[in-house]
């Protein structure tokens, strides 16, 4: 379920539209179902789990009554307390302000509720007997619910939970994939089970996919889009630093007028940001703010709050326009040397290591761009270590680390080298690539992998961060393609970040790694790049390494689609993790009849036969579970929603063979996957697998039938081929029964349908002769 901690933060740092407080209302008492038609970068998530925590009984910091006061006292005497806060931003709501209790409510009473008119629903008032407390309302429990990999979303895939807010988020339409249009139809019959199951839905989509899917306009799931008005930028910036750091001086930030100018021209996407920068340098030291808007030094006094403050606006502008004037001058600075150009590109490129690594990759910058700059990094010749921090205005801490005062210096410094040096790109992203792994021979320190691995980070998200800025996938794939071999450890921390930002639904920095929130933006970016690269042969391994994680359980349509290109690709080096992420789709139910599809295309096409055979044989070794709820719903944060594939547990049956949820067997389909892997697998991987079914029909009466069907269809035919891979089937039956009477009558059963249809096969034939 969706943490409470988060849902208080959503809800206090959340810019309440006027009409919000009517949509709690509509939500609460007259509708089941709501839909949040509205994009991404205009707040649709931030309005979803503010919803979601009223209706959870939270209620946002600044809707709470004040302590009370000491008898005799003025509210002016308590600077924490006042009688009113006036909102500068427009922040405030008109409208009336719902109150929630603080108290969990009594569990009998948690989700009583009773039709009223019209069909629809009303919390009922109760109190515990004896308590002569008022009226509690319902509250509700939330959690995000998984849409599937199915272009429908069936009433089955409601789990059973009562009193759930659930979350639903639609995929976004993209090449190979696209939501039925005629996904409305399934909301009548989900709105019968939330009634009985006390439950409330959100669904979150775009305005122009819900056009295209969510038929004509209804009051029984009303439009958010139509109920809200539209929130300012200056009001969702001022509800971010009031929310996260209510003691801030709000007024100061926003009043002035080149914080007022970026916030007014900023969307909801970049308030977000640049509240992030306001809040850090809020928590910059004093003695770290520039003296002035030049000047990189502390400051030499004491600073009143005004100087204070216009010192870390002066810090934010600076920030928000990437430190490019402050850079420009540091460059045109006379007798600058290309030495202490590389030394800073190298310090804000391998941020966290030690300096002497620092140093030395300075140095093969330097080797790498040649000419006349080419220096030695022994002796005494070139400048040192003391000279270069001096020259980049760097400072050494104690465990010896390069550290810059300046927030965002450090990304400003490699973004002014990526415009300013268009030509040396190339170069810059080949020694990028070889940097994190430099072991330089003559340095006392060592460097553990911890630590390469967390420049690898670094190095990863800069190129991320540019890449998605400019649409353009380099920097990304020339780490992808440097790290895979040499530096494997360098090139899962690639993958890890990418997969983290595939699959944040938050920037909440609490929630998820900070680094990671930041970049939570270009999740869009990343799933597109994601399918790119799954038809590229030279990085569809990144993409299966992502599929084959939570990517997969959260967007399970979108991994198919790119499964669907990745598999095709003839290479060994692939199958191990294509297996791992045909096990994965697996578990969720949805995914199945489009996964045995695709892997019996794969199979059908020559090309792709190989690929297709070692993906179905990792599907045919999946035996059922026997969980007692093998095809629960899968939503965020539950232990039991997934079925647990045990393979070659010879003790159940098969899971290719088992109707479950929207999956029911293709017998033909199967046959035809059978076939392409007894003619192109090893001897004895075809033994191993006949073996498994062979045992699974005798552990599992229901199967016996349909696993003798399929091998029968598998083999039948007249073809030399077909009739080789016939024989090889009674060959492993006939091995498998000796000496054992029940496994002899199962051989005898196969064998007698296998002559059944050659007899058949020369009917066929003798016709077609004498009709000819």
């Amino acid at each position: 379920m969706t943490r409470q901690a988060h849902l208080r933060r959503a809800l206090d740092t959340h810019a309440r539209p006027n009409g919000f407080d009517r949509l709690v209302e509509i939500v609460r008492h007259e509708a089941r179902i709501l839909v949040l038609d509205i994009e991404e970068n205009a707040g649709r998530t931030a309005h979803a789990e503010a919803l979601a925590a009223r209706l959870a009984g939270l209620t946002a910091a600044r809707d709470q009554p004040p302590p009370p006061l000491p008898p005799g006292a003025r509210t002016d005497d308590f600077p924490g307390v006042s009688p009113s806060h006036p909102d500068l931003a427009g922040h405030g709501s008109a409208e009336p302000v719902w109150q929630g209790t603080t108290a969990p409510p009594d569990p009998a009473l948690r989700h009583q509720l009773v039709p009223s008119a019209g069909g629809q629903h009303r919390s009922v008032p109760g109190t515990p007997e004896g308590s002569g407390s008022e009226p509690r309302e319902v509250r509700f429990d939330v959690a995000r619910l998984m849409f599937g990999g199915s272009p429908h979303f069936p009433e089955s895939r409601l789990p059973t939970e009562q009193g759930r807010v659930w979350l639903l988020e639609i995929p976004t339409d993209e090449e190979g994939f696209r939501v039925d249009e005629n996904f409305s139809f399934c909301l009548p019959a989900l709105d019968r089970l939330l009634a009985a199951r006390h439950g409330r839905l959100i669904v979150l989509t775009r305005p122009d996919q819900w056009r295209r899917i969510g038929g004509g306009p209804s009051g029984r799931w009303p439009s958010a889009r139509e109920l809200l008005a539209g929130v300012g930028p200056t009001a969702v910036a001022h509800a971010q630093l009031t929310g996260r750091m209510p003691d801030i001086d709000v007024r100061g930030w926003l009043e002035h007028p080149s914080i007022r100018a970026m916030v007014e021209h900023s969307g909801t996407v970049e308030v977000f940001e640049l509240a992030e920068n306001i809040l850090a340098a809020e928590q910059t030291p004093a003695n770290l703010l520039p003296a002035d808007h030049t000047s990189a030094g502390p400051a030499d006094a004491a600073l009143d709050a005004k100087t204070l403050l216009e010192r870390r606006i002066a810090m934010v502008v600076d920030s928000r326009g990437q430190w490019r004037r402050q850079l420009l001058d540091w460059h045109r600075h006379p007798g600058r040397t290309a030495f202490e150009r590389d030394f800073q590109v190298a310090a804000a490129a391998l941020t966290g290591l030690p300096v002497t690594h620092v140093y030395h990759g300075a140095t093969e910058l330097n080797k790498e761009f040649g000419g006349n700059g080419a220096v030695s990094a022994q002796g005494q010749d070139a400048p040192g270590v003391i000279a270069m921090l001096d020259a980049i205005n760097g400072e050494l801490t104690a465990d010896d680390r390069i550290r810059f005062t300046r927030p965002g210096w450090t990304d400003s410094i490699l973004e002014y080298f990526w415009v300013d040096r268009p030509l040396g790109r190339l170069k810059f992203l080949d020694w990028l690539a070889r940097a994190p792994g430099y072991r330089p021979s003559d340095a006392l320190e060592g460097v553990s992998d911890d630590h390469r691995r967390a420049a690898a980070r670094r190095i990863t998200r800069f190129a991320l961060g540019w890449a998605a800025r400019h649409k353009r996938e380099a920097p990304l794939a020339k780490l992808a393609s440097a790290w895979r071999e040499p530096y494997s450890y360098l090139w899962y921390e690639l993958v890890a970040v990418l997969s983290a930002v595939a699959c944040a639904d938050n920037a909440d920095p609490a929630e998820t790694d900070p680094d990671v929130a930041a970049l939570a933006v270009h999740q869009r970016y990343v799933h597109q790049l994601l399918l790119d690269w799954a038809k590229s042969p030279e990085h569809a391994h990144v993409v299966l390494q992502v599929c084959a994680g939570p990517f997969a359980d959260r967007y399970t349509s979108k991994a198919l689609v790119r499964l669907k290109h990745a598999g095709r690709h003839n290479d060994d080096k692939l199958q191990p993790v294509l297996q791992q992420v045909i096990a994965r789709l697996w578990q969720e139910s949805s995914a199945r009849t489009t996964l045995v599809k695709e892997i019996a295309s794969w199979c059908d096409a020559a090309q792709h036969r190989t690929s297709g055979s070692i993906a179905f044989a990792r599907l045919a070794t999946i035996t059922d579970t026997a969980q007692p709820h093998p095809d629960r719903p899968a939503y965020e944060g539950d232990a039991a929603t997934k079925d647990a594939p045990r393979d070659n547990a010879h003790s159940h049956g098969l899971a290719l063979l088992r109707q479950t949820g929207d999956y029911t067997p293709d017998r033909s389909v199967l046959a035809r996957c059978w076939r392409a892997h007894l003619v192109t697998a090893p001897p004895d991987t075809s033994e191993n697998l006949v073996t498994v079914w062979l045992e699974a029909a005798m552990a599992d009466p229901s199967q016996r039938q349909v696993v003798l069907e399929v091998l029968r269809l598998a083999v039948r035919g007249s073809a030399d081929q077909i009739r080789t891979i016939r024989d090889v089937v009674r060959g492993i039956t006939r091995i498998w029964s000796i000496g054992v009477t029940d496994r002899v009558a199962l051989y005898q059963e196969l064998t007698a349908a296998l002559d059944t249809d050659i007899h058949q096969n020369v009917d066929n034939f003798l016709i077609d002769g004498a009709s000819s």
